[in-house]
């Protein structure tokens, strides 16, 4: 068997499909495609897919990932992008396909894109953000599965950069990911409209890039 992760965006409308529908949505993609994937063994057979870091509902991505296995065959790994995307819509593409590297477990890291659609308040919103993120604490509660903690998530981001226009603000941010601690957007964007004190206004959110401890991409 051959493992193949393939790399792929998630855009537009796509950003509201659930994880649970993306599993299911892919699954059949597969199943279309033609490739000879692998099942696996059992009473219940299905094909084997696996996901890393798994997006939020209604985010935007770039750099989307899954696992799957191939039966022997020869294989071009260009073939299998096009193969899938034949399958797929214009909000989920596949980007690059290439047999497995890092193991998940790296992924320490997650770029974001926050954008807000601010229109003549861009400029103010822009320095309110840079001034929240530029605080040596922030002290914000975190739910789990199974409990509610508190965390500071001062040192588990950092602002990479920030803009605005006219239509809007947007602010590029770098926060921990990955199954040791993983922060969410929308926990900082809480923790932001309650610091700054300004009316909150829609927000579009898209991940970039994911790393690992080195700060090298996720592939």
């Amino acid at each position: 068997m051959m493992n193949v992760r393939v790399f792929y965006t998630k855009t537009g409308r796509a950003r509201f499909i659930s994880h649970l529908d993306m599993m299911r949505f892919m699954t059949r993609a597969l199943k279309r495609s033609g490739l000879p994937v692998w099942y696996t063994e059992g009473f219940n057979r299905h094909i084997y897919t696996t996901f890393a870091l798994p997006l939020s509902l209604g985010f935007e991505s770039q750099c989307e990932f899954m696992d799957f296995r191939l039966l022997p065959d020869e294989f071009d790994m260009q073939e299998v992008a096009d193969r899938l995307n034949a399958c797929l819509t214009p909000d989920i593409q596949i980007k690059a396909a290439a047999p497995v590297g890092m193991d998940p477990k790296v992924i320490t890291w997650a770029d974001f894109r926050i954008t807000f659609w601010a229109q003549q308040e861009s400029d103010a919103l822009q320095q309110a953000f840079r001034n929240f993120c530029a605080q040596s604490e922030i002290v914000v509660e975190k739910k789990t599965k199974r409990s509610l903690s508190t965390v500071d998530i001062a040192p588990l981001m950092e602002l990479l950069d920030t803009a605005f226009s006219d239509e809007n603000a947007t602010a590029d941010l770098r926060l921990a990911a990955g199954n040791t601690m993983n922060i969410n957007p929308n926990l900082v964007l809480q923790a932001f409209w309650q610091h700054s004190g300004l009316e909150p206004v829609p927000v579009q959110v898209m991940r970039l890039r994911v790393l690992d401890k080195d700060f090298q991409d996720f592939a």
